[in-house]
């Protein structure tokens, strides 16, 4: 009987603890990175530091954004990228010569970090997923996902 009153107890304290982790356990992603735009953006143990100004229409909402940090293999990444190829390389010559000289270092094998924000009422989305210890990905999703390579600035 006592295990039954204690189960419930165990329950809300790991879905306490959980709610309570850092979005992004990995220091090594940590730091400012430079998108082949040009704009500045820090990931810190939050996930991206600074992100798209909610809007009224979600403050209501929790937060007003999901951010969340996954984990994406080498192969599944590939594939994206070369969907986005597919999409854009028509009109963009450019970016299907950049992503496919960044298919070249992505091992298929490997595990990616992805940390990902959203607005909580919208459909887009922006990554960053991490190549190596100075390389990244930026992507945009709405709804195609769009790529763009990130150096590390300090």
């Amino acid at each position: 009987m006592k295990l039954l009153k204690i189960i419930p107890l165990l329950l809300s304290l790991a879905v306490a603890t959980a709610q309570a982790a850092d979005v992004n356990p990995h220091p090594q992603s940590f730091g400012t990175w430079q998108d082949a735009d040009g704009g500045n953006f820090v990931i810190n143990k939050n996930g991206f530091k600074e992100f798209a100004h909610v809007s009224a229409e979600c403050s209501q909402k929790s937060k007003g954004y999901v951010h969340e940090s996954s984990w994406i293999s080498g192969k599944e990444l590939a594939k994206s990228i070369r969907e986005s190829i597919e999409i854009e390389d028509s009109d963009n010559k450019a970016y299907g010569s950049k992503m496919n000289a960044v298919l070249k270092t992505i091992r298929p094998n490997k595990k990616y970090l992805r940390i990902d924000v959203a607005l909580s009422c919208g459909d887009g989305m922006e990554s960053f997923i991490q190549l190596d210890k100075n390389n990244a990905l930026r992507s945009t999703t709405a709804p195609d996902e769009f790529f763009r390579h990130a150096k590390r600035v300090k």
